[in-house]
């Protein structure tokens, strides 16, 4: 992984990190040191880092520290693409879990693993239909694995007058690129001049989601920064557009 500039945790390395992690909570001296070492195995992404990680989020300690950590944690693994640790990530989506910040964490890294288990699915999908604070992450996630089933309920959350932007942008996406409709497009490039630049950044990251290179002449235009532009131009480019008319 590319080092982070703005990383300005004390240095340490994968030995010391996986030492830190296998340690009894009883036996940590600072519970920090937790996150410390998670953070910094992300940078030594291999087979024994991705075991001490597994283990680590099996742990169920209820000091705040460990589950900061746990929820790095996973996300890591998620961005070792270690399939091997969905079933434990899927249990975190249990009925029995009340910490929505472990469901989201789970939600997003399920997704980013392109986990096609259907009943670990079927568990994310639930989620619409209940109180949750993050729908958006459950919709990008269905978005991302292709999962059509929940189209209706989507579309009404996009209707839903106490949806907030971020749950109607993330289900005109999905409503674009899982059902085909492209008229929905006219509402994210709206939403690129919403006035809370949260909600602009978020609108980014719908239009992406949805695939459209169309909103690029829109977007560049939008007042968002720089980075966000950038960000988006990346990630819908394609080789081909070259080959367009009126390309400019």
């Amino acid at each position: 992984m590319q080092s982070n500039p703005f990383n300005n945790l004390p240095k340490i390395n994968k030995i010391e990190a996986i030492n830190i992690l296998r340690k009894p909570i009883s036996e940590v001296k600072l519970l920090a040191d937790y996150y410390k070492a998670v953070f910094h195995l992300a940078n030594f992404p291999c087979e024994e880092s991705e075991m001490v990680l597994i283990d680590f989020i099996k742990y169920e300690f209820e000091e705040l520290e460990y589950k900061i950590a746990k929820r790095k944690a996973i996300e890591v693994l998620a961005i070792f693409d270690c399939k091997k640790a969905i079933p434990t990530i899927a249990g975190f989506l249990e009925n029995d879990n009340n910490d929505d910040y472990l469901i989201e964490t789970a939600i997003w890294s399920l997704g980013k693993l392109k986990c096609n288990d259907i009943d670990t699915i079927n568990n994310i999908c639930s989620i619409l239909y209940k109180e949750f604070n993050n729908k958006r992450v459950v919709i990008q996630t269905l978005t991302n694995l292709g999962v059509k089933k929940e189209i209706d309920k989507i579309r009404s959350l996009s209707k839903d007058k106490q949806s907030t932007n971020g749950v109607k942008g993330a289900s005109f996406a999905a409503l674009i690129k899982l059902a085909g409709e492209e008229d929905k497009l006219s509402y994210l490039k709206d939403f690129l001049r919403l006035s809370n630049q949260n909600d602009r950044h978020c609108a980014v990251q719908d239009i992406i989601s949805a695939g459209h290179l169309s909103v690029l002449p829109v977007l560049i235009k939008a007042p968002i920064s720089p980075s966000f532009k950038l960000k988006a131009i990346d990630s819908l480019w394609i080789n081909e557009v070259v080959f367009l008319e009126n390309i400019n």
